[in-house]
């Protein structure tokens, strides 16, 4: 596939390893970044550029792509090269503002249903459409608990009910389902 340049807008612990996601501004395509080392995955080490700095959100930044591998689950999976991933800026102007304004999901449904996640029984026969959107929630709440000496953070939201306001960098409480 080639180099392309992402805005990050995932990067989450995935099995002890991490997910990177974002849209390419090359594509204007979702695209979620697997490794060759971790199947699904990507090693700490593989989401980091040149300095040892970890892929953060909101950052613009370098990959070399490969091929793609999407599944029935996970579309819009595609591998990365070896290759280290460089920065190139922050996304955080206004005018980034509005270009994710295209990719909010404006339904009141998320990923095709109303329930707090999807079962893989579902999708194993047809595939999912995507398995990444944007959202931006009317009411959000964090629900923060310990649970066997590991911390979990989970978002508590509505979304769908009202017309989304206008993103704004550095202000907004958007996140990626």
């Amino acid at each position: 596939m080639g180099l392309d340049r992402i805005v990050c807008l995932a990067n989450s612990y995935k099995h002890d390893h991490r997910c990177v996601a974002g849209i390419s501004l090359l594509t204007k395509k979702w695209v979620r970044l697997v490794g060759p080392t971790v199947p699904g995955c990507l090693t700490v080490k593989e989401t980091c550029y040149g300095d040892g700095k970890e892929a953060a959100l909101l950052d613009v930044f370098e990959v070399e792509l490969g091929e793609a591998c999407g599944s029935n689950c996970h579309p819009e999976d595609v591998y990365v090269t070896d290759k280290r991933w460089g920065p190139v800026r922050r996304f955080d102007t206004p005018r980034d503002g509005q270009f994710l304004v295209a990719y909010l999901n404006k339904g009141p449904s998320i990923l095709q249903g109303c329930s707090d996640r999807v079962y893989g029984k579902k999708i194993e026969g047809s595939p999912a459409a995507r398995s990444l959107e944007l959202v931006h929630p009317e009411d959000l709440w964090w629900w923060i608990r310990d649970e066997t000496g590991k911390r979990k953070n989970r978002a508590l939201f509505r979304a769908g009910h009202a017309r989304p306001r206008p993103l704004r960098p550095g202000r907004h409480r958007s996140g990626v389902a």
